[in-house]
């Protein structure tokens, strides 16, 4: 079982994130190892974390390429409440919308006459 609860501000500089997990016995199938109540890495593979709890600030900023794409680029601190240790991950992701590539392939390719 877990909740996670996030609350967004965006500016026009940037989105910052506030979110809070907490999980008794979390285990998913899919996903990150973040919210895991369960190690894949620790050398115990009985190691658990019965209650889990993350508090996680998400900084994003969107570089736009065009009106069809985006570089989002993400800091992400994360402290474990439960360890009282700090981490963090950095990502660049490429967005893009599928529907306004799709259709512009349809106006470059002539049908017809």
């Amino acid at each position: 079982m877990g909740v996670y609860l996030n609350g967004t501000l965006e500016t026009k500089y940037a989105d910052f994130m506030l979110s809070y997990f907490q999980g008794r016995n979390f285990i998913s199938p899919l996903g990150g190892d973040l919210y895991q109540g369960i190690s894949r890495t620790v050398s115990d593979p009985t190691y658990s974390e019965a209650n889990r709890q993350l508090l996680l600030l998400r900084l994003m900023r969107d570089f736009r390429i065009d009106d069809s794409a985006a570089l989002t680029v993400r800091v992400e601190p994360v402290y474990d409440l439960n360890a009282r240790l700090l981490d963090f991950s950095f990502g660049v992701y490429l967005n893009f919308r599928q529907e306004w590539l799709l259709g512009n392939v349809g106006k470059r390719v002539r049908v017809g006459r």
